[in-house]
């Protein structure tokens, strides 16, 4: 199936994940692709009201601790004029008006109330316990409902053939329809900037130069990338689950962490005249220590109200994961028949937190 052109719905699971309109985050490349003609979105009213919810609980503006903050600085004529601009900002205004904005540049198709007409539909899933309901038919399941029917009902009345939904719910995945084709959002970007590519045989000879010098580039970053590990590694809330109602004294990252480059599974994210991004996962393997407080050896005085004695253990955690790289190569002096230049756009560690949260 031609992705170019295609129809897309995101679900707010992925707008999440992705870290909202973050520019290197997946829906913020979307975005852009709808932006130029490259795709469309579809939102149902329903999906637009819960990423405005998530959008305002987590990007929020901390005006009011920046004043606390500001004015133990005391009272300067800078700070005065700092204090007068935070005060000029409405933080929730400024979200409503972004989420507005992007929908607005994007073309983004806004798909109204009236569209969740098939309510009889939703609830005969619901008794049947079929999908988006999970097993046990919870209710928390109903605006996913709607926002697929109300998809389909587009979809019918605009003679749409095929909607590509992209979310990361298992459940809303495996509803069954004749209209929809779920993708994992990595893919689905990955796919349709190889099609953008393979339209231009410049575009495709400027992919094949960075699959080709990719490794090297990744390598070439190799101090940086483990300085970055080292750093999110030495975060103590990391080791809350794999020692808990324990104090964590002091965290200890080994520094001699071994980087695998054997399958980068490289991944495209954005095709433009001046470069070309993409992500790729390198696996890497360290150790942690953690040194703890042993309360079932400490002595706790329990008239003083405090502990006597505090006995330390110290727990080797052993890290073999990935992470993910996002690099950006310039085209713009290409044709001079230079190496390409690599610039490391992010490190993402959040998969490390996932496998110490599974192993431990």
């Amino acid at each position: 199936m031609n992705t170019i052109g295609s129809y897309v719905f995101i679900d707010t699971s992925v707008f999440q994940e992705e870290g909202f309109f973050k520019p290197s985050g997946k829906v913020s490349k979307l975005f852009n692709l709808a932006e130029n003609g490259k795709l469309n979105i579809l939102m149902p009213e329903i999906t637009r009201q819960e990423w405005l919810k998530h959008y305002k609980q987590n990007a929020k503006l901390p005006c009011k601790e920046f004043k606390r903050k500001a004015e133990l600085l005391g009272d300067t004529s800078k700070i005065r004029d700092a204090i007068n601009i935070i005060d000029s900002i409405d933080s929730e205004a400024l979200i409503e008006e972004s989420l507005s904005e992007h929908i607005k540049k994007s073309r983004v198709n806004v798909i109204g109330y009236d569209y969740c007409r098939d309510v009889e539909s939703v609830f005969e899933k619901y008794f049947k316990q079929e999908k988006p309901f999970g097993a046990k038919g919870k209710d928390k399941e109903f605006p996913d409902a709607f926002v697929l029917t109300s998809l389909e009902a587009f979809a019918k009345d605009k003679h749409i053939r095929h909607i590509i939904i992209l979310s990361k719910d298992a459940d809303m995945n495996e509803y069954e329809s004749k209209v929809f084709t779920p993708y994992n959002a990595a893919d689905f970007l990955d796919k349709i900037n190889i099609e953008i590519a393979e339209t231009s045989e410049k575009e495709k000879r400027d992919v094949e130069i960075l699959n080709q010098y990719i490794k090297v580039a990744v390598e070439n970053y190799s101090k940086a990338i483990r300085e970055r590990i080292v750093e999110f590694l030495s975060d103590s809330n990391l080791y809350d689950h794999y020692v808990p109602w324990q104090e964590i004294e002091d965290v200890c990252v080994n520094e001699n962490i071994d980087l695998y480059y054997d399958d980068l599974n490289v991944r495209l994210t954005e095709v433009n005249e001046e470069f070309i991004e993409a992500t790729c996962q390198i696996g890497i393997a360290t150790s942690v220590d953690v040194e703890y407080m042993d309360e079932s050896n400490s002595y706790w005085d329990s008239e003083e109200k405090e502990y006597l004695f505090k006995n330390y253990e110290t727990a080797e955690v052993e890290i073999s994961s990935n992470i993910e790289v996002t690099l950006r190569m310039d085209r713009t002096e290409l044709d001079m028949r230079q190496n390409p230049m690599f610039e490391l756009v992010e490190i993402e560690c959040t998969p490390i937190e996932s496998y110490i949260d599974e192993e431990y």
